[in-house]
């Protein structure tokens, strides 16, 4: 019987090979997002004409850096009066984000207003997240966090009711059609642009199947 080799490389490769991918248009669910717009948070920072991100998100982990040490940026008034660096903080350690004389240079362009909610994409990738994983064969345990993250109530009965399931039934609907007949497949959820992307990798029994393989060679 010919016994295959796992190793940590061979399994890594198995989680990071797309089988399928599948683009979600976020347009394609504007209205609703509009049923619950007023539930929502407003992701609060600097961006860049119609961008859909911020560029400088405030009450986050961008900082300015003054006489003082660091300082986290809660408006737009603390980068134009310091005229600062801005920095991002890591694990505790912070980092050179932007020189101010590159966001001098777009400084026409930049709004506190933007035309998309940043937070409707975050909340459609946490939805993507949530419905694959109420779709699939086998238990995968997913924090609600980020989910709740997105409202600005926390305790509302929308979100401990699970009415989201039915608000978004399209783009469950949507998921369910794309996961057809490979609910035992490991998949993974990014935003690119504004854009919700979901790749399939491969059969989670396979996955497990490596790891007792590798830990068999291991003992």
């Amino acid at each position: 019987m010919l016994r295959v080799k796992v190793t940590d490389k061979s399994i890594q490769e198995l989680l990071t090979t797309p089988q399928d991918t599948y683009v979600i248009n976020t347009d394609n669910h504007i209205s609703s997002l509009n049923k619950i717009k007023t539930k929502l948070k407003l992701v609060e920072g600097l961006y860049i004409g119609n961008s859909y991100k911020p560029l400088i998100e405030f009450n986050s982990s961008y900082y300015i850096k003054n006489e003082s040490g660091f300082k986290v940026i809660e408006s737009a008034d603390d980068v134009k009066i310091t005229k600062s660096d801005i920095y991002i903080k890591t694990n505790g350690i912070y980092e050179l984000y932007m020189k101010y004389s590159s966001l001098a240079k777009v400084r026409d362009k930049l709004t506190t207003t933007p035309s998309i909610n940043y937070v409707n994409i975050l909340l459609l990738k946490e939805l993507t997240e949530h419905f694959i994983s109420s779709l699939l064969n086998y238990r995968y345990s997913l924090s609600k966090n980020n989910l709740v993250n997105c409202f600005k109530d926390p305790t509302s009965s929308y979100l401990s009711e699970e009415s989201y399931f039915k608000d978004f039934s399209e783009l469950y609907e949507e998921i369910n059609d794309f996961m057809v007949d490979n609910y035992w497949g490991i998949y993974f959820v990014k935003v690119i642009n504004s854009s919700i992307v979901i790749e399939r990798t491969t059969d989670y029994r396979i996955y497990e199947w490596s790891l007792s393989q590798l830990q068999e060679t291991e003992d």
